[in-house]
């Protein structure tokens, strides 16, 4: 039997409607841009064949609110509609309960969504989000979850829950939440119960009393950061790594050896994630009065050379094809060797503008003077994107704003971005950090980059700088 020919319509001549991976979409001129493309929507006495690019960003007349903008159409009801009409018609259908209104919690988060500059970048978002996520927010629309904390862990993790609560907090429908540190207590709980049953009591002691406690005491009401919460999950991992090495070589904490310890300490990693636990269990005597070894501290060992870290400093400062948010997080790195985490957490409030007309950003307890093209750079801060969703919840406090409301970007995305460009954070900050050790007495740099007066010291002897006799100036 010949195989039937497709004709227009989806069908063949035996009447067989084919599925949307067998049928082949003809490929035609469009008639808005002129490209040999395949068919979007096809040609009627009203509007020529169209490609799906011309299809979906189409200039159409809306028939909802009557102004000649950018749109699809076919976008409601089967007529033309620009993409602010259609945004509007698709958050008010998702939000809206049975009873046809809409919570007053989620007033806002609607009102922010349809604020945004660019609704086509909004509504793809909208259409990218997980099912999941969506149906999150249909039930916390119908009432049928509650709109707390609670309700949406219930729901698991994913990315696109996470940028829901992140918007709802923003939109002041949920109350904030210190997001890596419930995290760390998740983990520390999960790690718990995966332990062993006689080991489970001493390893939440241990998270309690001792990790959890600590972090709660210098964090002093501020969000714990993604690098403190990262060290706090390996030190637990680790110890429940420790216990259960014991337990396979028929040990207990009260019956370990010194030689346990030892043969643990063959890998360095494993040492210093576990060193914590040792030192807290045998101060509190759950673990005999063992030799527990000191950190080692080892020496920078990776340095960019010098012309080659200026040779980057000069494409920062002069490519403009780089974006201006990662050049001056690179010219940092390069010249004033901060570290990427920090670099992250600067806010507006750290830039200062002199009566002379000079910029100044705080690093430490004292300001640095910028020099002027840096100044330029880093005065157009934070980059305004209106292609963002609910674009007026981001506030402009952070001078490299994340893409979650009111968070500034990570710095694991921020050193990827860097990673693109050449910078190699590591090496070329150590070898600015070596560069600022060999001209200036250690109180100086400490001051002036925000150094420990214990790293400033480390750094100083290892430049081979002098400054024994050096007396800082007399300040009031």
């Amino acid at each position: 039997m010949a195989p039937a020919a497709v004709v227009p319509g989806g069908r063949t001549a035996t009447e067989l409607v084919l599925c949307a991976r067998c049928y082949e979409h003809p490929k035609r001129p469009c008639g808005v841009c002129g490209r040999t493309r395949r068919v979007s929507v096809k040609a009627t006495a009203d509007h020529p064949d169209l490609c799906l690019t011309c299809n979906q960003a189409a200039m159409v007349t809306c028939r909802i609110c009557g102004r000649s903008a950018r749109g699809r159409r076919t976008g409601i009801g089967g007529g033309p509609a620009c993409f602010t009409c259609i945004l509007t018609d698709r958050v008010t259908l998702l939000l809206t309960g049975p009873d046809g209104r809409i919570l007053p919690a989620l007033l806002p988060l609607r009102e922010a969504i349809l604020a945004t500059g660019n609704p086509q970048a909004a509504l793809s978002n909208l259409h990218r989000s997980s099912r999941r996520a969506r149906h999150v927010l249909a039930d916390l629309a119908a009432g049928r979850l509650p709109l707390t904390h609670e309700a949406l862990d219930s729901r698991g993790t994913s990315r696109s829950i996470d940028y829901l609560r992140v918007l709802l907090i923003a939109a002041g429908a949920l109350p904030a939440r210190d997001e890596h540190l419930f995290r760390l207590e998740a983990f520390a709980r999960t790690v718990t119960t995966a332990a062993h049953p006689d080991d489970q009591k001493l390893i939440a002691l241990f998270a309690r009393t001792h990790l959890l406690r600590r972090l709660r005491r210098r964090l002093d009401g501020a969000p714990l950061q993604p690098g403190a919460a990262y060290r706090a999950r390996a030190e637990l991992a680790a110890t429940s790594r420790f216990l259960t090495h014991l337990r396979d070589h028929g040990r207990t904490p009260a019956t370990c050896r010194q030689a346990d310890i030892d043969a643990w300490l063959a890998d360095v990693r494993r040492a210093d994630a576990t060193r914590a636990f040792w030192s807290w269990a045998t101060k509190t005597r759950h673990l005999p009065p063992l030799d527990i070894p000191t950190r080692i501290t080892s020496q920078p060992s990776q340095f960019t050379p010098d012309d080659h870290r200026w040779a980057l400093a000069r494409r920062m400062l002069h490519d403009e094809a780089i974006p201006t948010t990662d050049r001056v997080a690179a010219l940092l790195v390069l010249l004033f060797a901060q570290q990427v985490s920090k670099i992250s957490r600067l806010t507006t409030s750290d830039l200062h503008h002199t009566p002379g007309g000079t910029t100044e950003l705080t690093l430490g307890p004292t300001s640095v003077v910028l020099p002027d093209p840096l100044a330029d750079l880093i005065n157009q801060l934070p980059t305004p994107r209106a292609d963002r969703t609910a674009h007026h919840l981001h506030d402009d406090t952070w001078l490299f704003p994340g893409r979650h409301p009111g968070k500034p970007l990570h710095p694991t995305s921020l050193a990827r971005r860097l990673t693109t460009l050449g910078i190699d954070a590591r090496p070329d900050r150590n070898a600015a950090l070596l560069d600022y050790a060999r001209q200036l007495p250690p109180p100086v740099i400490g001051r002036l980059l925000g150094l420990a007066p214990g790293t400033a010291d480390r750094w100083a002897t290892l430049a081979g700088g002098k400054w024994a006799r050096y007396t800082p100036p007399f300040q009031r």
